[in-house]
């Protein structure tokens, strides 16, 4: 009976080498997002499919796709009506757009899904400009702004049929994004003191629907605000704090409280922070600057990655399984393909030839890393055009097989490369259908 049972213990062992990684969920590029050396300000998705992404740096310009990102259309350029700062929709026709700038309308409005605009009037006192909308449902929307001074907060609770505002300079001296749990409670983050110099970070809480708020946090750090806000779930909160001058310390604020209570916690040096965006309490992304940062742990440690995307300002979650983020250009989190781990070790670095090849639609990819390290395999077209990102996660020391299938793309040449912390290895397959 002993030797059965170990037998079986060692089966056992082998069978949990074999299947190490069951399904991997990564970012990856867009192949066909709008894209420029700028960076776009928001994006919003009503599903997986439908959303939005606008952005000041690009000439007033909305773009809008309805296959989950894999097309996208022009829908208007609004020049001298403000610049597009923040974007959010009650469903596939209806939406707002709050603007930024000197002049131009503060809040417009589609009804077509975003290919005409009108002003939306609303009463004193007016924002000099709004950096965030938060859509609860279809009839509470509310928003925020701006950053930069004449902080005001504003809500419809008729589907934006009419709208309140409210000074808010007794709490605040900018105001940025906003977050809602209910009508009656939400939070708001921006800052306090004299605009950048000796600005701290504050975070602001009601209960009555923004009639009265309460300082939930006052960052005791100058020269920063609170800038976007992520609630993966009723409880856990994280907000990013954008820095307006050194960059050298910087900070996030979490919560496990429904923003009750704040702790800060230090982030990466030298980084610079805008979009934050978690998937639960401990699986989360920074972005902001050209680089991106994940963490697995809430929060505690951070590990650079590159295929969060750059100069990213907000990310949006369906879940923990699809996920969008705005920057440069457009940045997908979906699931990509399972992992083996066939072999806990390795002497070098490797990337095999695939098997086979040519192929049709799936092939067989193996590589080796010889110790823990962040991991991206890539997939190019004969161009040079990324098309697919199929690992992307920090994996152990070993020997590992991806059977990867090609089915959404056309026959030709493409290339797969292994990027990894001193390594970079590239190989050419071809698709024959």
């Amino acid at each position: 009976m002993k030797i059965i049972h170990i037998n079986i213990t060692i089966l056992c062992l082998l069978l949990n080498v074999q299947i190490l990684i069951s399904q991997t969920y990564s970012w990856h590029t867009l192949a066909n997002a709008p894209a420029s050396n700028g960076r776009f300000e928001d994006i919003f998705f009503i599903n997986t499919n439908t959303g939005w992404v606008v952005g000041s740096n690009f000439g007033g310009k909305i773009y809008r796709t309805t296959d989950g990102g894999s097309s996208w259309i022009l829908c208007d350029t609004i020049n001298g009506d403000g610049l597009p700062r923040c974007v959010t929709f009650i469903n596939e026709n209806t939406g707002w757009i709050g603007t930024i700038g000197t002049v131009g309308r503060r809040l417009i409005k589609t009804t077509d899904g975003g290919l005409t605009w009108s002003e939306v009037v609303l009463p004193s006192p007016q924002p000099s400009g709004i950096c965030g909308l938060f859509a609860l449902n279809e009839n509470f929307i509310f928003g925020s702004g701006a950053y930069y001074g004449d902080p005001v907060f504003l809500k419809s609770t008729n589907g934006g049929v009419t709208w309140t505002t409210k000074d808010m300079s007794a709490y605040a001296t900018g105001l940025v994004d906003n977050y809602f749990f209910s009508p009656d409670s939400g939070i708001v983050v921006g800052g306090l003191d004299t605009f950048v110099t000796i600005q701290r970070s504050i975070i602001l809480f009601t209960s009555d629907g923004g009639q009265t708020w309460q300082y939930k946090y006052k960052g005791p750090r100058l020269s920063e605000q609170g800038w976007k806000i992520s609630f993966p779930d009723r409880n856990h909160g994280f907000v990013s704090f954008e820095k307006g001058q050194a960059f050298n310390i910087q900070y996030f604020a979490k919560t496990a409280d429904g923003g009750q209570t704040w702790t800060d916690l230090p982030f990466v040096s030298n980084a610079r922070q805008q979009g934050i965006g978690f998937v639960n309490e401990n699986k989360g992304w920074i972005g902001g600057g050209n680089q991106s940062y994940e963490t697995s742990n809430g929060g505690i440690n951070w590990t650079f990655n590159p295929d969060a995307g750059v100069r990213v300002n907000r990310f949006r979650f369906f879940g923990d399984t699809v996920g969008y983020a705005i920057g440069a250009t457009v940045y997908k989190y979906s699931q990509t393909v399972s992992i083996h781990n066939i072999s806990s070790i390795a002497t070098d670095y490797s990337l095999n030839q695939n098997f086979p090849n040519p192929f049709n639609p799936v092939t067989k990819i193996v590589f080796s890393i010889p110790k823990v390290q962040f991991v991206s395999l890539k997939i190019f077209n004969s161009t040079g055009g990324e098309v697919e990102t199929i690992v992307s996660q920090v994996l152990k020391e070993g020997v590992y097989e991806i059977n990867w299938n090609a089915q959404q793309l056309p026959s030709g040449i493409y290339f797969y490369t292994l990027y990894s912390e001193h390594n970079y290895q590239s190989r050419k397959m071809i698709l024959l259908k």
